[in-house]
């Protein structure tokens, strides 16, 4: 207890003396005199002329390209894969026609052969039952013409007995060969509807057939994949022999000849665009014996997907190319293009007559605001402006520069409203 007072003992006292020399020295300095600011005199900057000119806008994009026909090669049924093109390769070129790929087709010719028996013998027994029809209805005429007659006969028989020319047993005769005939008609009739009910049943049973020959015939012919446009193949060769499942895609056939870029564009640009603007397309590449080219090919805005991406806020641009690629310094050419591989294209939005133009470098924000500076006599003036179209590092200016003013270049954090300056040095228009 004796030792902690001693120690806080002497604490306090070090803290006091520590004020007390604060106060006596550091609080008695003198303040150290104050010196007026220094006239560094006028700013020097460097200035450019703003010039009208013609500007051709453009919207530089980005996306992938992709082929306007691409067929997977797949079959509606399974089994076994019994012919697979002998010169497939990943990037061969395949004609129009050409067979891809077949099943093992027995299976499929017997189930077709079968459908063709069916069909013979329900033919067969189709005219069979257009040979009964034609024959009760023969029948059914001649059992008409039976009773016709002796109706007639019963009736002259009934004639004679009145007048007593006849007698009551020829009368009854009569009667009975007149009910004996219409029952043959009523027994030819029965016999007549169902040969026609016969008849209607077999041609039921030859539209059956003839669909299941149809349906035989189209299994076999979707048993076999030929090209039905020329393109390039896609994927590794199928081994052939082996069990292909229903719907098992077995490679791909894209088709170059007419392509498209799916490009990205900020929703703010939307706008700007139209349908049927040009565009120049830039990918790299390689063809044989001549290294790595630089690409390009003229394409035309077919299509704006009208939904915008939530994250990046960009909407998809469809640019179509129908005329191949051209390389620098070589004739066209068409270059192999990959599914998916990535380019770049320029938009063109048209012409922008008598434009002011102003690079991103010229001008500073302030308050949220653009501002440029310009020399007006000896002093600089504050400018706030109003941008058009973004063009290449830059904006095309609405509002707030005129044709022939001195715009300051730098430096600009310096710079503010009736800055007195001096011109150093003029450049060029960038």
């Amino acid at each position: 207890m004796k030792h902690s007072l001693q120690s806080l003992s002497a604490i306090v006292a070090i803290l006091v003396a520590g004020a007390v020399l604060w106060v006596t020295v550091v609080s008695r300095r003198p303040e150290p005199p104050l010196v007026p600011p220094r006239d560094l005199g006028p700013v020097p900057v460097r200035t450019r002329l703003v010039e009208a000119s013609t500007l051709e806008l453009v919207l530089d994009v980005y996306g992938q390209v992709r082929p306007r026909r691409e067929l997977e090669l797949r079959f509606e049924a399974g089994g076994a894969l019994g012919f697979v093109h002998p010169e497939w390769r990943p990037g061969r070129r395949i004609e129009a026609g050409e067979a891809l790929l077949a099943l093992e087709e027995r299976p499929y010719r017997i189930a077709l052969a079968a459908a063709e028996a069916a069909l013979a013998e329900e033919r067969a027994h189709l005219a069979q039952a257009e040979a009964e029809l034609e024959r009760d209805r023969a029948g059914t005429t001649r059992a008409g013409e039976s009773l016709d007659l002796a109706q007639r006969e019963a009736a002259r028989v009934r004639e004679l007995a009145r007048s007593g020319a006849s007698s009551t047993s020829a009368r009854d005769t009569a009667e009975q060969a007149r009910i004996e005939a219409e029952l043959r008609q009523e027994t030819a009739r029965a016999a007549l509807a169902a040969a026609t009910a016969r008849l209607a049943g077999g041609r039921a049973r030859i539209a059956r057939a003839e669909s299941a020959l149809a349906e035989a015939r189209y299994r076999l012919e979707r048993a076999r994949i030929t090209a039905p446009f020329a393109g390039t193949l896609a994927g590794l060769a199928p081994t052939r022999g082996r069990e292909v499942a229903p719907g098992e895609v077995l490679g791909a056939l894209v088709d170059f000849e007419v392509w498209s870029l799916a490009a990205r564009v900020p929703e703010e640009r939307l706008g700007e665009l139209a349908i049927g603007q040009s565009a120049t397309i830039r990918l790299g590449g390689r063809l044989a014996g001549q290294g790595s080219l630089a690409a390009t090919a003229r394409g035309v805005l077919v299509g704006i997907d009208p939904r915008s991406d939530p994250v990046s806020r960009r909407v998809v641009v469809e640019i179509e190319v129908r005329d191949g690629v051209r390389t620098e310094g070589a004739a066209p050419a068409v270059q192999a293009l990959a599914v998916g591989s990535f380019a770049e294209a320029e938009l063109e939005l048209g012409r922008h007559e008598d434009a002011l133009w102003i690079a991103r470098r010229e001008f500073v924000w302030r308050g949220g605001v653009p501002v440029a500076f310009v020399v007006v006599g000896t002093h600089v003036e504050r400018r706030e402006l109003e941008f058009g179209p973004e063009h290449g590092e830059g904006f095309v200016v609405r509002r707030g520069l005129a044709a022939g003013d001195v715009l300051a270049l730098e430096p600009l954090e310096r710079l503010r409203d009736a800055t007195p300056c001096v011109v150093v040095e003029r450049a060029e228009r960038p």
